[in-house]
């Protein structure tokens, strides 16, 4: 494991020698193949969110691109707040025919541009932001709604 990630490769023994002790001459992999662990299952969405930052006097329009039991990736079209900052993020999550609106507090734990190679295409922003301080009732709806996006994607 490095950081996060879980590095696999394929190799094949060259040689084995056991004088005068037993050991392996390895062929160097071709290619490693690196995987995120994560915490939570992230579900691909797209959902409409608005941040509210903590003096509730900027309201800022994003989109929740996916979104896991411990977080999710926004994207916008302008800046939210800079990493480290308290947020809320307030949303409709729908489900068959249930629709709850909740307002997830969270934190903004890392922030990207994202500068097209059009030239006349606006920059748009990433942010990674982890939820804190949910209570039992916005968790278990977030489980379900989760959940309920990983089962559709699987059911096809």
């Amino acid at each position: 494991m490095v950081g996060s990630s879980v590095i696999s490769f394929t190799i094949s023994a060259i040689r084995s020698q056991i004088t005068p002790y037993p050991y392996l001459h390895l062929a160097y992999p071709k290619e490693l193949a690196a995987t995120v662990v994560r915490k939570s299952p992230r579900a691909p969405v797209e959902v409409s969110v608005t941040i509210h930052n903590p003096d509730g006097q900027k309201h800022v329009s994003a989109i929740a691109t996916d979104i896991s039991l411990s977080g999710a990736r926004l994207i916008s079209d302008r800046p939210l707040a800079d990493v480290g900052k308290k947020i809320a993020l307030a949303t409709v999550l729908s489900m068959e025919e249930l629709d709850e609106p909740v307002r997830l507090p969270a934190t903004i734990r890392n922030a990207h541009e994202i500068r097209s190679s059009d030239a006349e295409a606006e920059t748009q922003y990433q942010y990674g932001i982890e939820f804190t301080d949910l209570g039992d009732r916005l968790r278990l709806v977030l489980i379900g709604f989760v959940f309920w996006h990983l089962n559709q994607r699987l059911a096809g």
